[in-house]
C-alpha cells in the first residue's frame, strides 16, 4: 500500500502522511516517509501531531477551483472536527485524492452548493468587517478630538497613529471599499454557486 508525505499549509500544519491506517499531520515540514515516521514516533514537541484514522473520517472535501481541503472526522463520539489545509504543490492534490480513491475505497461525489451555502461564510465576514469599520471610525473620531491613550502598548500606539492619519472619513472609505469587495464576492457566489467535491469513505 502506498504511503506518501505531502507538504501542506494550514493552522500549525506543514506535512501530512497518507499512511496505511489514516492521515497523520505534523507541524514540521518533512519530505520523506522515513523522516516523518521517525519524528512521529519520537513525539518531540513543540512539533504538533494529529492523527485522523480513515475509519473516523466522514468526508474529505473541497470546492472546485479552490485549494483549501477540509477533512471532517469524528474527534469523539458524537462530535465532528475539521482539519483544513492546502497543498504547497498543485500536483500533490490529484495524487492525494487518487490515493484515497484507489487504495482506501473513498468515493468521489460532486454536488452544487446552494446559493445560501455558497455565500454564508462571506456574509458573516461582511457583517464583521462592517462592524469593525464603524468601531475603528469611532476610535479615529476620538483621536481627532484629542483622546489618546498614552499608556498603551506599542502596537496600540501604532494603530492609533494610523487611525489619526486616516481620520474617521478615511477609515470609513477604506472599510467601505473592503466591504464592497466582499459584497461583490457574495453576489458572484450567490449567482454562480461553486461545485463541491467530496470524497466519502466506503
Amino acid at each position: 500500500m502506498t504511503e506518501k508525505v505531502f507538504s501542506i499549509r494550514g493552522n500549525r500544519l506543514a506535512s501530512v502522511l497518507a499512511g496505511e491506517e489514516g492521515l497523520l499531520f505534523l507541524s514540521k515540514r518533512v519530505t520523506t516517509v522515513d523522516e516523518f515516521k521517525k519524528i512521529w514516533m519520537q513525539k518531540k514537541w513543540p512539533v504538533a501531531g494529529t492523527e485522523v484514522p480513515f475509519v473516523l473520517i466522514e468526508s474529505v472535501q473541497k470546492e472546485q477551483d479552490q485549494r483549501s481541503v477540509f477533512v471532517r472526522y469524528q474527534s469523539s463520539p458524537g462530535k465532528t472536527a475539521v482539519c483544513a489545509f492546502s497543498f504547497r504543490h498543485a500536483n500533490d492534490e490529484q495524487l492525494f485524492f487518487s490515493i484515497l480513491e484507489s487504495e482506501h475505497s473513498f468515493t468521489r461525489i460532486t454536488e452544487s452548493l446552494t446559493p445560501a451555502a455558497a455565500a454564508k461564510k462571506f456574509m458573516a465576514v461582511l457583517f464583521l468587517a462592517a462592524g469593525f469599520t464603524f468601531f475603528l471610525a469611532y476610535e479615529a473620531k476620538s483621536i481627532a478630538r484629542g483622546f489618546v491613550n498614552e499608556s498603551a502598548g506599542g502596537k496600540v500606539i501604532a494603530v492609533d497613529y494610523i487611525l489619526g492619519l486616516l481620520g474617521p472619513v478615511g477609515v470609513l472609505l477604506a472599510g467601505g471599499f473592503c466591504c464592497m469587495l466582499l459584497l461583490l464576492k457574495i453576489i458572484k457566489r450567490w449567482s454562480h454557486p461553486p461545485l463541491l467535491v467530496k470524497y466519502i469513505p466506503a
